[in-house]
This record gives C-alpha cells, sequence and structure tokens, in this order.
C-alpha cells in the first residue's frame, strides 16, 4: 500500500529512501523508477515530489528525443561543477583583504566549525547505542530536532554575506575552501589509493576520488563511477573555458 504524505519526523527517511533509487553511476528510465518506488510503498505522486525539488540540484532528467514516444531517464547530478566553483578560491594567493571582509570570512569560518562539532557530537551519542536501528532512530530525531535549525541559521548567515567578495571571489568560497582537505587528501591517496585509481589522479579533483573510493564498496562499481565522474568533470570544464 502507497506510503501517504510523509510526517515530519519521518521525512528525511523518505527522501533518503528514494534518493537510494537513483543510481551512483548511470541512468534509470521513469518507468523503472515508478516500479521500484512501488516496491518500496511510495506512490507516484510522492516519487514526483521529490523529483521536482530535487531537480536540478541533486538529479538530471534527460529526455531521448530519438526514441517513439520519447524515453524520460534519471540519473544524478555530477559533483564537478561545485568543485570548480569551490576551487577557484585556491589560485587567489595575494587576495587584496579588508579587515572588514577578514571578520566576515572568519565569523562565517566560526559558524561552520560550531555546527561541526554539533553533528560529530550527535553522531558520537547516537554511535553508543548498541542497537543499530536505536542509534539510527536517535540520530534522526537529533537531526530532526536539534541539527535541522542550526543548518537554516547556518545558511541565513551565509545568505546574508553571499555578496562579499574578494578579487572577484564570494568570500564564502574561501570559507569552503578551508573546509577541503589538502595535504590529507594527498596523503590518503599516497598511503591508500589503490593503484588502478592513480591514473585519474590530475584528470579529476582529488577529493571526488577519495569519496568514492571511501564510500563505494567494489572495485567495479567505483571504476565505473571514477569514470563518470572524470567524463562530466572534463565536460564541465571545457564549458566553462568557453
Amino acid at each position: 500500500m502507497p506510503i501517504g504524505r510523509p510526517t515530519y519526523k519521518n521525512e528525511s527517511r523518505i527522501q533518503q529512501s528514494l534518493l537510494q533509487l537513483i543510481p551512483r553511476t548511470g541512468r534509470i528510465q521513469s518507468s523503472e523508477l515508478r516500479r521500484q518506488a512501488a516496491l518500496r510503498g511510495f506512490s507516484t505522486r510522492t516519487l514526483y515530489k521529490y523529483m521536482k525539488k530535487w531537480e536540478p540540484y541533486l538529479i538530471r532528467r534527460i529526455v531521448d528525443e530519438d526514441s517513439i514516444p520519447p524515453r524520460v531517464f534519471y540519473e544524478r547530478a555530477p559533483l564537478a561543477k561545485v568543485q570548480i566553483d569551490v576551487g577557484r578560491a585556491r589560485r587567489i594567493v595575494l587576495a587584496r583583504w579588508t579587515r572588514r571582509k577578514e571578520k566576515e570570512r572568519d565569523a562565517m569560518y566560526l559558524a561552520f566549525s560550531f555546527f561541526t562539532n554539533r553533528l560529530i557530537n550527535a553522531i558520537l551519542e547516537a554511535c553508543e547505542y548498541k542497537d543499530e536501528a536505536q542509534a539510527r532512530d536517535y540520530f534522526d530525531v537529533i537531526t530532526q530536532a536539534w541539527l535541522s535549525s542550526s543548518v537554516h541559521d547556518l545558511f541565513a548567515l551565509c545568505l546574508g554575506r553571499r555578496n562579499i567578495r574578494v578579487d572577484g571571489v564570494p568570500v564564502l568560497s574561501f570559507v569552503a575552501d578551508s573546509f577541503m582537505p589538502g595535504d590529507e587528501t594527498q596523503e590518503w591517496i599516497r598511503r591508500y589509493a589503490p593503484e588502478w585509481a592513480k591514473p585519474f589522479i590530475g584528470r579529476l579533483p582529488e577529493e571526488i576520488i577519495v569519496q568514492i573510493l571511501v564510500s563505494v564498496p567494489s572495485k567495479q562499481a567505483a571504476v565505473r563511477e571514477i569514470q563518470d565522474e572524470t567524463k562530466r568533470f572534463e565536460q564541465s570544464t571545457n564549458e566553462s573555458k568557453h
């Protein structure tokens, strides 16, 4: 029986369950997506409510005009554009900072640090439960009741400062850049990256490579995802040059 209107408590869980239907690599046809959603108890109306909400930020809708009737596919949105935007700050070595802009940057950085500390503590507290289901339930409650409001406060803080720039680069990009692992990423790749992944270094940002190697369990799936992300990244890079 299809699941009805989501409640505030299980909203996050519903979105996670539906997003998992979109493959990490490749595409899924809309008819197959509806079928899999129904198997999990979600109506087509509920499915497309979230699909519309996620597009184009998390997913992309692709129409095959050559087929009759046209077929619709969905795939996950690439990470490359985000990496390109954030990485711009790294190229500004001698940025002209004023004291006011430094103060705004440090305030945003501190706000992100406070939130990261809250998140880590919430995870540690949840992990203290021996039962995995209880740990997940506890973390869901904490996320909805506590961390959700902190996320919105953090967003409001940054939204109000989004137009502050240094040499044409948003100050928020410098803040985001400071949270991107640099030397740690390179050290991890040097020590733990498998040989088959090393040819992609230099073609794809190291942060993306590490994320895939850490999160994707099988070599075959990781190879496919790295190849797909490399194609997307190179395509986005070429588009940004024109």
